[in-house]
This record gives C-alpha cells, sequence and structure tokens, in this order.
C-alpha cells in the first residue's frame, strides 16, 4: 500500500472570479482551495466536472476558506476550475488546484481560526502511509510554515487576501503551523490510500 502523492498544482488566481488551468494526469485526485472576503455559496468545476464542497470556514475576520475535492476528475492538459457564485466583495479571493496521485478517499477535514494573528495551527488525526493536505487563509501575511509548501498568494489590497497551501505525510496526528500577522483561518484534509490493509490481512484469518 503506497501512500498518496503530490502531483501536480494549478495555474492559480486572484482577484475578479478566481478561474484557472490545472494538468491532471489519469489516477490523479483533485483538491480546490478558494479563499473570498466574505461568505458565500461558491461551486466549482474541473474541466466540466462538479467538484465536492468538503469544508469551510467563515465568520473570522472579513477572509472566508473553501475546500472542494474530486476523487476522479477528467484527465487532460490546462483543464479549466470555473468558479460560480462569487461576486461583489468576495471577488477579493484567490484559488488553486492541487493534485495528488494514489488517493482512494478523502477523510474528514478539520477546520481551525482565530480573530487575531500569531501562531496560526490546525492539528488533523491520520495515519502512517496517508496524507494530510492543509490551507492556511488570513488578511495578514504568512511566514514560517512548517510543513511542504505548494503555493501561495500573499494578500495584496483591493485585490486578494493571503492563501498558502501545503501538504505533509500522515502520523497519528498531523500538525501544520504558520506564523501569521491578522485572523486566520485553516483546514487540513487527510487522503487516505488505495488499497485496504485490514481487507488484506483478513484473508489470513478467516476459519
Amino acid at each position: 500500500m503506497a501512500a498518496p502523492t503530490f502531483n501536480a498544482v494549478g495555474t492559480g488566481a486572484g482577484s475578479g472570479v478566481p478561474n484557472h488551468t490545472v494538468t491532471v494526469a489519469a489516477g490523479d485526485t483533485a483538491l480546490v482551495w478558494l479563499q473570498t472576503q466574505g461568505t458565500v455559496s461558491p461551486t466549482v468545476t474541473i474541466g466540466g466536472v462538479a467538484a465536492t464542497l468538503l469544508a469551510s470556514v467563515t465568520g473570522v475576520g472579513t477572509t472566508a476558506q473553501y475546500v472542494f475535492g474530486l476523487l476522479t476528475p477528467p484527465v487532460g492538459t490546462n483543464l479549466s476550475v470555473t468558479f460560480g457564485g462569487i461576486s461583489g466583495l468576495a471577488t477579493y479571493c484567490a484559488a488553486n488546484t492541487v493534485t495528488y496521485k494514489g488517493v482512494s478517499k478523502f477523510g474528514t477535514p478539520v477546520t481551525a481560526n482565530s480573530a487575531t494573528g500569531g501562531t496560526a495551527s490546525v492539528s488533523v488525526p491520520s495515519a502512517n502511509g496517508h496524507l494530510v493536505a492543509n490551507a492556511f487563509v488570513s488578511q495578514g501575511a504568512f511566514s514560517a510554515y512548517n510543513q511542504t509548501h505548494r503555493w501561495d498568494r500573499v494578500t495584496a489590497v483591493f485585490v486578494n487576501n493571503a492563501l498558502w497551501v501545503g501538504d505533509a505525510p500522515g502520523a497519528s496526528t498531523v500538525n501544520f503551523s504558520i506564523s501569521v500577522t491578522a485572523a486566520w483561518q485553516g483546514i487540513g484534509v487527510p487522503l487516505e490510500p488505495k488499497g485496504n490493509p485490514k481487507a488484506f490481512f483478513a484473508m489470513f484469518n478467516e476459519d
């Protein structure tokens, strides 16, 4: 049973409606991270196929955070990632898509937030042989991330608030932390590997 692995990151976008592109290979799974100013009811498609909202964090500061997932997105080069439901002040936004290989399912997302800056953190139950994806959003500036950084867009006045994306190998608990200068939100999403070791070993324990 191989652990899920990072494959690619999209072009990303900030300000306006944050449509962008991503290249998806056979067997990839996609996560779409979105930051908006204020709370909205966004939708997203990848290559015309709707992704599912996995988690959101709203109501702290002026920034809202969303993550969408699609286990089996269409395969192709420069696929369009297209958003709906984003207008008004919410267009002060940022988004990007990250793809991973070897994912069988999404685990239960964990969210965290604070109305003040300092150290942003989110702790996610997981397991060895898994992978955990993460993003933080804030009105302020980020620095000193403790896990693998994949993409970020810094705060730009009247354009977007900050979005920072990364991941880490699974363990019993995976902690993500980053220094931040203002209110923040964070989400961690466990990515479970293909293959079921419990089912495999059960074959050798049947009466």
